[in-house]
């Protein structure tokens, strides 16, 4: 008797133990998703749209330009990204990506920011890619150097096209700045985020850069760069 009871007290400390797990996991389920889930994401409102950041517990995996829409912008992320799990509630983001995400609004709002410290988790980015990456986060804002001058500093004269093509595959522009960098004699060169070679003339005139002084524009364009230098108010731009 003395042993079924032990046996009968052991059954119910188990049930008991289960019962609390299930309902602890049941009250806390979206807590655990946002802290444990490889890839978290959340909207960034800014002074020229919704951009949208992505992150792992070791930084910043993915980074949305601004779009004129949420619609537009979680279009790309369900493109880009369909297994992060959506973030709604800014008191559940790490306090790390909160200041990065005050950098961001205050940047796109004429406010330099500086993003070299923001961590950023591109491990497919190895070798050369990652030394591209690196020293592209060495140019500060309201500066350029083209894809020849970045290649040079990498010891690599003649890179030039693989720092463009690194720069075509970035997937955290602004924090790595790939706007910042340029073609050779003035012109804008490529540029893969929405709204392509015009988004980073819009960036490099927020940060006081106007390529248009250093280029002759194409037949037709001068008007168009000119509005977009004139960022103030313009939410649609992207």
């Amino acid at each position: 008797m003395r042993l079924a009871g032990i046996l009968q007290g052991r059954l119910v400390n188990k049930v008991g133990l289960r019962l609390a797990c299930e309902e602890w996991v049941e009250l806390n389920m979206h807590t655990a998703d946002v802290y444990l889930s490889a890839r978290q994401w959340t909207y960034i409102t800014c002074a020229m749209g919704t951009c949208a950041i992505v992150w792992t517990n070791k930084g910043v995996c993915r980074f949305v330009l601004p779009l004129s829409s949420e619609a537009q912008v979680r279009a790309v992320i369900d493109q880009r990204e369909p297994s992060a799990i959506f973030v709604d509630d800014t008191n559940k983001l790490p306090p790390w990506l909160r200041t990065v995400i005050e950098d961001v609004q205050a940047h796109l709002s004429g406010t330099k920011r500086s993003f070299l410290d923001v961590p950023v988790d591109v491990a497919w980015a190895d070798g050369f890619v990652a030394q591209i990456y690196a020293a592209c986060r060495q140019i500060a804002a309201g500066e350029v150097l083209t894809y020849g001058e970045l290649a040079d500093k990498l010891g690599q004269p003649g890179a030039a096209r693989a720092v463009g093509a690194a720069m075509g595959r970035n997937p955290v522009p602004l924090i790595v700045p790939c706007h910042r960098v340029v073609a050779a004699g003035g012109k804008i060169g490529g540029f893969s985020a929405p709204g392509g070679a015009q988004t980073k003339v819009a960036l490099l005139a927020l940060e006081g850069v106007d390529l248009t002084q250093r280029q002759q524009p194409a037949r037709g364009s001068k008007a168009a760069a000119w509005q977009l230098a004139q960022l103030a108010g313009q939410s649609s731009l992207f």
